[in-house]
């Protein structure tokens, strides 16, 4: 009998990369790689390509309790 997999990530998550000196966010995707066993990061580079990244890179985006700037 197959174990189940653990729940994917939840939450908005980004990967960010250092390319041609300029730190790029990356928003991430989520996907179960089946021979890492666990859920892998991938995401789209500055260069258009679909990559994994390191799991324990990803940060996750944090939901601001109020909006900056707003005018009542």
């Amino acid at each position: 009998m197959r174990s189940p997999k653990p729940r994917r990530p939840h939450g908005r998550w980004t990967y960010y990369i250092l390319h041609e000196d300029i730190l790029w966010p990356c928003p991430v995707r989520w996907e179960w790689e089946s021979g890492y066993g666990g859920w892998l990061p991938f995401y789209y580079s500055p260069t258009l390509e679909f990559v994994a990244g390191d799991p324990d890179k990803a940060t996750k985006v944090v939901k601001a309790k109020t909006q900056a700037g707003r005018i009542s």
